[in-house]
């Protein structure tokens, strides 16, 4: 009877982490992480469905929106990574990578004058951080 009892307990234990697995494999944040492995790996076009996967479940995190902007910029899609930063930026107009980010992609279209208005932007919200 104990001996039913032990077995039936390590099922229910062993069920729940299956449980738990599959809802972790769910969550934003395992997407939005995954995506960073993908990037990192230069496999650019399955980050950003990553990140898409994770904005799904969380379209308010501007960390998921600049790093899908980052992923599409290194991908040279310029326009649609200029769109996620400014998403990033209306979840958290603060939010110094989105502008930051905009400043690299507008230098790297050759937009001088908007590179220059989004780099002062991030002298402005954060006038020591050395990066801006």
């Amino acid at each position: 009877m104990r001996q039913n009892k032990i077995i039936l307990a390590f099922i229910g234990c062993c069920c729940l982490f299956l449980f738990i697995g599959v809802v972790a494999g769910e969550s934003a944040d395992y997407w939005y992480q995954k995506g960073l492995i993908l990037s990192s790996q230069g496999k650019y076009s399955e980050a950003v469905q990553a990140f898409d996967h994770a904005l799904q479940l969380n379209p308010d995190n501007p960390d998921y929106w600049n790093d899908k902007g980052l992923a599409l910029a290194s991908s040279k899609h310029w326009n649609e990574a200029l769109v996620a930063f400014d998403t990033a930026l209306s979840k958290d107009p603060n939010y110094i990578y989105g502008h930051l980010n905009k400043c690299y992609a507008y230098n790297s279209l050759n937009r001088y004058s908007d590179a220059l208005i989004e780099c002062n932007a991030s002298i402005a919200i954060y006038p020591h951080e050395a990066s801006a």
